[in-house]
């Protein structure tokens, strides 16, 4: 994935643009910062943060910290000579317990866990550095083998929902692009797309069953036309606020909405001269605000 660079008044204003400019949330995402506002006289700040970003690659937990979590849960908290390890410290040779105590343990990975958009999971940490660790980036996936299973795995669910609907998945820009068609599908959308989006990030957790431990090429699910339209008519809601933000000079603040949404009101504003964008405040409240530049 490749880096985005934003100038901004402070380092956290430049992460959040970023944060909507790639569409995903701050744990799904890699900063550097590039350059801080440096402090002047009487508490005024010169200069200006300049931060890069992009989406954080991932990568499944190998199979040997499975191994060794495995092993150090079926040993019921025992040593490997069968002894407890109460009673390992009796006795009246301490020192070699002293010893290896005091050696560093090498770090066992957490269990991934999934993130609110379900693109990447947990970044796990290097014990030098306590930076992420470099993992596999999906948008360097192959997603041709992935057509097949997950056209199978949709029909499927369309059927479990007692509905008919065709089926297509197409690769668009490198990634998986699905379309559900059909008529009455609106069980498959819900009040507020609240169930298509269960829906994608069901298909992205079956493309990761699927990648057998390796990574999973990135996912768009699309049922009756919603995604698109939606996008179209929030570009043309953003545009009639972008006029009337020019005609009063006064901000405008769109209710609160996901980082797929916020994404189109900022690259629609981008387009139109004298006004620019900020989000503001924190999920699920986060919200964009349209202001004249």
């Amino acid at each position: 994935m490749e880096w985005v660079e934003r100038t901004d008044r402070t380092v956290e204003a430049a992460k959040d643009f970023l944060l909507d400019q790639l569409g995903v949330d701050e744990d799904e995402a890699e900063f550097e910062v590039l350059e801080e506002p440096k402090p002047g006289l009487f508490g005024r700040v010169r200069g200006q943060a300049r931060v890069r970003a992009r989406v954080a690659p991932r990568a499944p937990r190998s199979k040997d910290d499975r191994r060794k979590r495995t092993g150090r849960k079926a040993d019921g908290g025992r040593g490997r000579n069968g002894t407890s390890r109460g009673d390992s410290a009796k006795g009246p040779d301490n020192t070699k317990r002293d010893t290896e105590a005091a050696k560093p343990r090498k770090p066992v990975a957490d269990t991934p866990t999934p993130s609110t958009s379900g693109t990447d999971v947990e970044k796990e940490r290097s014990p030098a550095s306590g930076k992420p660790r470099p993992k596999p980036d999906a948008a360097g996936v192959d997603p041709a083998p992935f057509i097949a299973p997950l056209g199978a795995f949709l029909d499927e669910l369309v059927m479990a929902f007692g509905l008919s609907g065709t089926t297509t998945v197409d690769v668009v820009d490198g990634e998986l692009e699905a379309r559900i068609d059909g008529d009455g599908l609106g069980g498959l959308i819900g009040p507020a797309g609240g169930v298509i989006n269960a829906v994608q990030e069901l298909s992205r957790t079956y493309l990761q069953k699927v990648a057998k431990g390796g990574a999973a090429p990135r996912l768009r699910v699309d049922i009756g036309g919603y995604r698109a339209d939606r996008r179209a008519a929030l570009a043309a809601f953003t545009k009639e606020v972008a006029g009337a933000v020019l005609d009063s000079g006064r901000d405008h603040a769109f209710e609160p909405m996901g980082s797929v949404d916020r994404k189109v009101i900022h690259d629609t504003a981008s387009e139109i001269d004298g006004v620019s964008t900020r989000s503001e405040g924190e999920d699920p409240g986060r919200h964009v605000v349209i202001t004249s530049a």
